[in-house]
């Protein structure tokens, strides 16, 4: 069976949307962004950032802003995918999206 991925979305510290991560993975790291973390016995060096509260466009349905914050995001992740791949001028069969 052929997988054909017809839109991304994101949401990270970088912002709200796909193309904002992207440009962020470019671009050079300041020293601010780059935190230590330990992992069991190692102390790792990576980027850490906190995504901000009220850059979430959450799509219009009841109960979304009662939803937990993971829920949240991942709502606003999954609503940038569907967007990108046009489903709404061209609604996929049901059984053919995951």
């Amino acid at each position: 069976m052929a997988i054909w991925i017809t839109g991304m979305g994101a949401i990270s510290a970088a912002g709200t949307g796909s193309r904002a991560l992207w440009d962020a993975v470019c671009a050079p790291q300041s020293a601010d962004s780059v935190r230590e973390v330990e992992l069991g016995t190692e102390t790792v060096r990576f980027p850490v950032a906190a995504v901000p509260r009220g850059v979430l466009k959450l799509p219009e349905f009841p109960g979304a802003p009662r939803l937990d914050r993971s829920a949240q995001l991942a709502l606003a992740a999954g609503s940038e995918a569907w967007d990108m791949a046009g489903f709404d001028a061209h609604p996929p069969q049901p059984d053919r999206v995951a």
